[in-house]
């Protein structure tokens, strides 16, 4: 284990919103980037996280990210693959977990979308004040949400958009995610 002494991706976004100011695309990117990675890395292993949220994702002092918490870690073998519990945060559980349906890697997908939504617009893509957890289910189940903030331009909003979708079918793989992130670097 490795200790991060510059907190994690929730005080971060706290700090941001205090501050009253913005993370710019490219550091968005790089963690979108750095955090697909890691997710890429867990699925050729055949683990799935279960529970990605700015509070399990920690920052290195030199600007790298840990993504740490694997307690609800799932691991896959030839005999399962898909899981049914239901576990993770509510705010960046997809609608497939929530259902209690089976759920495979694109569930953490959608998480890693919300995230990047949350690093861009402050706050988590389905928050709303004094929501309760069946309006919270109703809310992500319809997967309406307010946009990216313009000022991150067509590509990140077309991205995160991708990855919070309702159609598990229609999300991208985590290699396309990890490549999409990639070329946004070189732009």
């Amino acid at each position: 284990m490795q200790l991060c002494l510059s907190g994690d991706l929730a005080g971060l976004i706290k700090a941001q919103q205090q501050a009253g100011s913005r993370l710019p695309p490219p550091q968005i990117w790089a963690f979108a980037f750095q955090l697909s990675d890691a997710l890429l890395h867990m699925q050729e292993r055949n683990m799935m996280h279960r529970d990605i949220k700015p509070a399990n994702v920690f920052l290195g002092e030199d600007g790298t990210l840990k993504l740490g918490d694997l307690g609800l870690g799932r691991s896959f073998s030839s005999r399962t693959l898909e899981a049914t519990t239901v576990v993770g945060t509510p705010y960046y559980m997809a609608p497939e977990v929530m259902k209690g349906s089976p759920y495979s890697y694109p569930a953490d997908i959608w998480s890693l979308g919300c995230v990047v939504y949350e690093l861009c617009n402050l706050v988590s893509p389905f928050w709303e004040k004094n929501l309760g957890l069946y309006q919270l289910y109703q809310k992500i189940s319809s997967g309406v949400y307010a946009p990216v903030d313009e000022g991150y331009g067509p590509d990140m909003r077309a991205f995160v958009d991708a990855m919070i979708k309702i159609d598990v079918s229609a999300r991208p793989n985590l290699a396309q995610v990890r490549a999409a992130c990639a070329s946004q670097a070189q732009a």
